[in-house]
């Protein structure tokens, strides 16, 4: 009888076993669970850049540059469409509107892709801002040349009907900070901001509109030189007149912006720093963020370097709203390090740009290679941030069915307790 009960419980055992493992939900710390597709795109022999990515419905769109006719002869624009499911390309198109382009982000309003970068013209560069539909094909574009030399645009948010486009101009060794708010459907100027905190070098990283206040937000460096980076927040309010400004830290990192659904701000550097909608600064994490931030489904993304065997490889970690670290994971990408080596300030090429998200994957795209062959190229990557749910219900399920074993369990024991009682009478 023992012999039965027992028999009876690694049946029951079993069967739970198959069942749980036939939902095949697994562990949220599993790389493999993580990654949904990666994709590389190698357009020429010389240094293909990837700098952003938007997603629109069942597409991403992939934005930076390749290199024209081999080595140090210019850029061109590329913009490479692909599907979400699988990430194989869709559509591609290339745009020469200089002798050499170059784009740093992108932001999907309605049926149009916003592109901001910098065009050599002239002998000068100057502000580049085009919109094309989402098929790709060029709609409008226009040239800001604010000073007489190289002045870019860097990043891109929007806000109503209305464009806010954060970059650099340059007067002689000074450079400082510009914001541009233009009209969504003909690209025109509307209004202005400079902020030039210092006489030397100070460059803009990130602009965002922050949703719930309506104030926009720029993220910095003031007085830049190499090894010696000082962050600058400024937060705008109505007709961009500057309200507050911060230095949130000092390091010579990639910063970016995100809100979460209360407006309130964090910040990527050194580490994540949460800063209020109203300014006040609030969490200062031990998290790194050298790679930027993004929020995603109440959870805030860092994305970082980890050092291994001696090696360079991707990291991202999962926080939540108190700066809690809820999860971490490697991308198994070997990195070459001197690749991320050529600027003082945030790389020339990004080992991961300005990430987007539809609520369900997260796509990451960024450049690796080898800078002593001269040969780089983009990858992309589609990320499942909705893991964690998967392990909620595992838990669930297993829950569930331990309940029904046992319940079996004691239901076989009384039956055999049953069946003794009377062969006894």
């Amino acid at each position: 009888m023992k012999f039965l009960g027992f028999l009876l419980l690694s049946i029951v055992s079993l069967s739970l076993t198959s069942i749980v493992d036939a939902f095949n939900v697994n562990s949220i710390d599993s790389y493999g669970d993580r990654v949904v597709w990666f994709r590389s795109s190698n357009p020429s022999n010389g240094w293909d850049i990837a700098y952003a990515v938007c997603e629109k419905n069942e597409y991403v769109y992939v934005v930076g540059v390749n290199q024209r006719h081999g080595y140090h002869t210019g850029y061109e624009i590329r913009v490479e469409n692909r599907f979400k499911n699988n990430g194989e390309p869709a559509n591609i198109q290339v745009y020469n509107l200089s002798v050499s382009d170059i784009v740093y982000d992108c932001v999907i309003v309605g049926d149009y892709l916003y592109i901001v970068g910098s065009s050599y013209r002239d002998r000068d560069r100057s502000w580049l801002i085009l919109a094309v539909n989402l098929d790709l094909d060029l709609v409008r574009y226009v040239f800001s040349n604010p000073s007489e030399q190289p002045d870019v645009a860097i990043a891109v948010s929007v806000y109503g009907d209305h464009l806010y486009v954060g970059g650099v101009e340059m007067l002689g060794g000074d450079c400082r900070w510009r914001i541009e708010k233009r009209n969504l459907e003909d690209l025109s100027l509307i209004d202005e901001y400079i902020s030039n905190p210092t006489d030397s070098c100070d460059v803009v990283s990130d602009v965002k509109v922050n949703s719930i206040t309506g104030d926009v937000w720029i993220i910095g460096y003031e007085e830049l030189r190499c090894r010696k980076c000082v962050a600058r927040l400024e937060i705008l309010g109505p007709g961009l007149k500057l309200v507050k400004v911060l230095r949130p830290f000092t390091g010579c990192f990639k910063q970016s912006l995100t809100f979460d659904y209360e407006g309130n701000s964090y910040i990527s550097g050194v580490n994540v720093l949460k800063v209020s909608r109203l300014g006040e600064r609030l969490l200062n994490s031990d998290t790194p963020a050298r790679l930027g931030v993004a929020w995603i489904n109440g959870n805030l993304y860092s994305f970082d370097i980890d050092v291994v065997e001696g090696g360079w490889m991707p990291a991202v970690y999962m926080l939540d709203q108190n700066l809690q670290l809820k999860d971490r994971w490697k991308i198994n990408l070997r990195l070459n390090s001197s690749l991320y080596a050529t600027s003082c300030v945030s790389t020339a090429f990004p080992v991961f740009g300005e990430p987007s998200t539809d609520g369900r994957n997260m796509y990451l795209v960024g450049t690796i290679g080898d800078p002593s062959t001269g040969d780089t190229y983009w990858i992309i990557y589609s990320i499942n941030v909705n893991v964690e749910k998967t392990t909620v219900l595992k838990t669930v399920l297993t829950s569930l069915f331990i309940a029904l074993s046992l319940s079996l369990i004691i239901l076989s024991l009384k039956y055999l307790r049953l069946k003794r009682s009377l062969q006894l009478i």
